[in-house]
């Protein structure tokens, strides 16, 4: 009888072969962590996808201090803090994004605004509401730049 190189002859003259089962079935943390790999090249991909331009990944981090500035006014004192620290982004963003991206961060701002009032009080006043309402209106009429057209 002719015996195949993967295959060796057991007892009783039967092909057996010589992968055992515990090389077939990987186990439960292996599945695991090709779960995660997997889930995380597809995020990799993700972001790559969604902050390919420079006008992206801009607007994501001016988002993120805005987010970080409304959060830390109404935490931390507020003479580290200020609410009217917002206008910073509003105008980096108005001098550097383009109109679609600049509406975005406008709603960002509007959002950590009402937060800042709703938690604050007193200390988010309307004199700052109004300032950087009116700061970000006329953002979108600068002149010439890319967003000159909001």
């Amino acid at each position: 009888m002719r015996v195949n190189r993967t295959q060796e002859l057991g007892r009783g003259g039967q092909i057996q072969n010589r992968y055992s089962f515990a090389i077939m079935v990987s186990s439960s943390l292996r599945r695991l962590w090709s779960a995660v790999s997997a889930a995380a090249l597809s995020l990799r991909g993700l972001a790559r996808r969604q902050f390919i331009t420079r006008n992206r990944r801009l607007a994501f981090v001016l988002a993120l201090s805005v987010a970080g500035i409304g959060i830390a006014a109404v935490h931390i004192s507020a003479s580290w803090f200020s609410p009217g620290l917002m206008i910073l982004p509003v105008l980096a963003g108005g001098l550097l994004l383009w109109p679609r991206a600049l509406r975005v961060l406008f709603g960002i701002v509007a959002v950590m605004l009402g937060y800042d009032v709703a938690q604050a009080g007193q200390r988010t006043g309307f004199g700052i509401v109004a300032t950087i309402a009116i700061r970000s209106s006329l953002t979108c009429w600068q002149g010439p730049g890319p967003s000159s057209a909001c």
